[in-house]
């Protein structure tokens, strides 16, 4: 499955936003995100500021899942 698969499923199981979390530059990642369908991005964030942003999407939008390309073990 692709990326650009796996929004796509998101989108047609119902969730209605996707965001982007990462430590690296925003310009990389807004290419990826328009290409495959991400809706926001949050760059140049810290691993802890990432469960900071997930807690006020998770207000901001209800209920939320986070899908991680690895682990980081301060978060875990």
């Amino acid at each position: 499955m692709k990326d650009y698969d796996a929004v796509a499923r998101f989108k047609d199981a119902g969730i209605e936003r996707t965001v982007i979390m990462t430590g690296d530059n925003r310009a990389t990642h807004q290419a990826i995100a328009k290409q495959i369908g991400i809706d926001d991005i949050h760059a140049k964030i810290l691993p802890t500021d990432k469960v900071k942003a997930a807690n006020e999407l998770k207000e901001k939008y209800g209920k939320n899942a986070m899908v991680r390309d690895g682990i980081e073990p301060n978060l875990v």
